[in-house]
């Protein structure tokens, strides 16, 4: 039995190397407290939430990038003359936005959100007929027993590097981000890591699920009103607090977007963008439609719906130059020196940790 029980220690080293078994508390004050870590645990359900809105309770930035996974590609290099976090993935429907940033006590809300319109926020997807009335972050899971046979798992499968767990950074914290260079950067964006060297740019997931309707891509022809008047009593929150709103619909891949469009399956989309910009106006908030874009091909997206470095850095160049209030804390410059620095990928601008 002796070399199970060595084989079963090691394993369960790589756990406890990793920093998989500490509380994801103590990581968000650090993080918090602007260390320099990278963050993402494999076998700690709801992790990420929690990591994100303690962060961005505790660090109080000066600019808060809000919204689901499709925010987490807009960086600090991006707001150089702004305190910049991105609370990406804190959240994941509009119902909880608004009581996110009530969530946060009143010294460390922002000066400016960049919120995140999902399109199918307005599809009904998430049911949006009664929103959520406070904000909790998630309470995480973590199992020994099932971190560790699914540990196993993944090893079996190819999936984790242990020298690579080993031998990574201190700072570098849980198995995803050592093994496969994926997690939370300091400023709170997402590196995607080894996910963005070869995509299926088929993108069969998500196709499939536009020829279902299913999740994300429900079929809805009319825009979900109640999503709307939530969105109302959002911008409304904001202006009463004094928070400006820079918000913005985020790109589907060209193919995924015209395989919705044949479908016929999504006639809230025809008009949406028309009804955010008159609700975000009557706020006195700023939206900017990228649904189609900018400039997008396939090979510059991570999957269907996510966009990389490159899709989003144009993005927020293209809000500076319609003379957004993000030129406040954004340098132009800095923005085509991002898209400027060599690389192979397409998807990914390699921004120096």
């Amino acid at each position: 039995m002796l070399p199970v029980f060595l084989a079963g220690a090691f394993f369960f080293s790589l756990l406890a190397v990793s920093g998989e078994l500490t509380s994801v508390d103590e990581y968000a004050a650090r993080a918090a407290a602007r260390e320099p870590l990278i963050y993402q645990a494999a076998y700690t359900f709801g992790s990420e939430s929690r990591f994100k809105a303690l962060t961005a309770r505790d660090r109080g930035a000066q600019v808060l990038a809000v919204g689901t996974s499709r925010v987490m590609q807009l960086r600090g290099e991006e707001f150089p003359a702004g305190d910049f976090y991105n609370a990406g993935g804190a959240v994941s429907s509009l119902g909880q936005i608004r009581p996110f940033l009530q969530y946060l006590p009143a010294e460390s809300r922002p000066e400016t959100v960049i919120l995140c319109l999902d399109q199918f926020f307005f599809s009904g997807w998430d049911a949006l007929s009664s929103p959520s009335q406070s904000y909790e972050p998630a309470s995480p899971r973590f199992e020994t027993a099932d971190a560790f046979f699914r540990l196993l798992r993944d090893f079996s499968l190819g999936k984790i590097d242990p020298v690579a767990i080993l031998t990574a950074d201190k700072n570098v914290i849980g198995v995803s981000a050592r093994s496969r260079g994926s997690g939370f950067l300091p400023d709170g964006s997402y590196r995607y890591g080894k996910t963005a060297l070869a995509p299926d740019l088929s993108f069969p997931v998500e196709m499939e699920a536009v020829r279902d309707g299913s999740g994300r891509f429900l079929h809805a022809d009319e825009v979900y009103a109640p999503a709307l008047q939530e969105l109302e009593r959002l911008l409304d929150f904001c202006r009463a607090e004094g928070i400006a709103v820079v918000a913005f619909s985020p790109p589907y891949a060209p193919s995924l977007y015209a395989a919705m469009a044949e479908s016929g399956g999504y006639g809230y989309l025809d008009g949406l963008a028309e009804k955010l910009g008159a609700l975000c106006q009557k706020y006195g908030a700023e939206y900017y439609d990228f649904t189609c874009g900018p400039n997008a091909v396939d090979e510059e997206f991570i999957d269907g719906y996510h966009g990389g470095d490159r899709v989003y850095a144009r993005m927020v160049k293209a809000m500076l130059e319609a003379g957004s209030l993000l030129n406040k804390y954004a340098a132009p410059a800095a923005i085509d020196a991002l898209l400027a620095l060599p690389g192979g990928n397409p998807r990914v601008i390699e921004i120096p940790e």
